[in-house]
């Protein structure tokens, strides 16, 4: 009778632990700030994220953002200690809620100026496209004889 003896491949034998795992990168935890794009200043890069999400965010809503990084952080630096969602904290909010985000339709002032704000007109809390692509699902389900309260809030055409 002949053996024919099994070569694994990849790596140790089975049930011994890889050498590799559980080991940190060297990188992990290290600040490299001779790498960020805002400059080495920790107070510039926080400003930095806090601007990529302000900017990511109005084009996630369809809104146009022609505000500069430099515009921003000369706006918000003097507070970025105090920056958040508290009624205290100090944001970035438009003068005007119609007009897009401009570097002259924009001022920083604290939260508690936005909350007082007048409403301008409807807002939604549904961007665009999503409440167009609710609405034509309306239509369909209403060509299907569904009258459940699915998407009641879309019945009226007034979002045209």
């Amino acid at each position: 009778m002949t053996f024919i003896k099994i070569k694994r491949r990849g790596g140790p034998a089975k049930g011994t632990p890889s050498p590799l795992r559980g080991r940190p990168s060297p990188l992990r935890g290290r600040l490299l700030p001779q790498v960020w794009r805002s400059g080495p200043d920790p107070d510039h890069h926080r400003l930095w994220r806090k601007f990529v999400v302000a900017r990511n965010q109005a084009r996630y809503w369809h809104q146009e953002w022609t505000v500069s990084w430099e515009v921003y952080r000369d706006l918000l630096l003097p507070h970025v200690n105090n920056l958040g969602r508290r009624k205290d904290a100090w944001n970035l909010i438009r003068r005007d809620r119609n007009q897009p985000w401009t570097e002259l339709n924009v001022i920083a002032a604290q939260r508690q100026t936005v909350l007082d704000q007048k409403k301008a007109g409807h807002r939604p809390y549904l961007p665009p496209h999503e409440r167009e692509r609710r609405r034509v699902n309306m239509v369909k389900y209403k060509l299907k004889g569904y009258t459940g309260k699915r998407y009641k809030r879309y019945d009226d055409d007034d979002t045209k």
